[in-house]
């Protein structure tokens, strides 16, 4: 900024035919104190402003820098902040890596061993089934022997107890029902003679009875059949369980083996086994 000296004004003329020289002379002093006076006052204030200005300027820039370095470190510590986060997530990852490849080896291993146990298990169900079948060839061979072993004997129910009861006794009884029947026993035909333990039952029906021994006592049916396998009794049960719910209407035994037949005059039919039975079950 330059600072000028007001020009000099030209001096104003004082007449002495004026007639007032002193205002003359104060006006003219007047003019020149009022305008360098002015002059001095501007320029202070626009130095006072701008002082003011740049004071305000200077205090907004300290306000800011000083913001600026307290987000700085805000930013700083938000950086450290992030290091140590991926540091501390990079050592998970490592570890979560790590449990993923024991999970892996886990789950291959596991596999092996489930592929062994279904194989291992299907070995066990061709060797049951295999076991299966040679337990039933077995019992066919078994229920053949006693078959050919009870080929000669017979069972007859519902017989009084007597007391006392012994084989001779016993014997008299068979020889007694054989003249009823018109079939002669001799003691010599009898090779073997007992009691099984029975249940005991009356029925209305004139049948072949106690009665007809001339025996004291209740009237009790009398039952003649062939004295059958464990297997075979169990599968002329079965067979006569079916008839009672079937077109069926007949079920017999003879020389050890279970027939059914529809109707008096069809053909019979063998039953060798349950799946017989079963089969017929299912073309109702």
């Amino acid at each position: 900024m330059i600072r000028r000296s007001p020009p000099n004004a030209p001096a104003s003329p004082c007449y002495t035919s004026e007639p007032n020289l002193t205002s003359c002379s104060n006006n003219e002093n007047l003019n020149i104190t009022q305008r360098k006076r002015k002059r001095e006052s501007d320029e202070l204030g626009r130095m006072e402003k701008m002082m003011i200005e740049m004071k305000t300027m200077f205090e907004e820039f300290v306000s800011n820098q000083t913001q600026q370095n307290n987000k700085m470190d805000t930013l700083q510590t938000a950086l450290e902040d992030i290091r140590t986060q991926n540091a501390k997530i990079s050592i998970l990852n490592s570890e979560i890596r790590a449990q993923n490849e024991e999970i892996q080896k886990t789950v291959s291993f596991l596999s092996e061993k489930y592929d062994e146990a279904v194989l291992e298990i299907n070995n066990l169900k061709a060797e049951c089934n295999k076991n299966q079948q040679i337990i039933k060839t077995l019992e066919n061979k078994v229920d053949i022997l006693e078959k050919n072993l009870r080929a000669s004997s017979l069972e007859i129910k519902n017989i009084p107890l007597q007391c006392p009861e012994t084989r001779e006794t016993l014997i008299s009884t068979v020889q007694k029902l054989g003249s009823i029947i018109n079939h002669s026993v001799l003691e010599t035909d009898i090779r073997n003679i007992f009691r099984l333990k029975s249940k005991t039952e009356s029925n209305k029906e004139n049948r072949l009875n106690t009665t007809h021994l001339h025996e004291k006592g209740p009237k009790h049916f009398l039952y003649v059949s062939e004295f059958l396998t464990a297997m075979t009794k169990r599968l002329y049960y079965l067979a006569r369980e079916f008839i009672k719910t079937s077109e069926y209407e007949q079920c017999w035994t003879a020389n050890g083996k279970v027939y059914i037949r529809k109707k008096e005059g069809m053909p019979s039919r063998l039953i060798k086994s349950e799946d017989d039975l079963v089969q017929l079950r299912r073309q109702k």
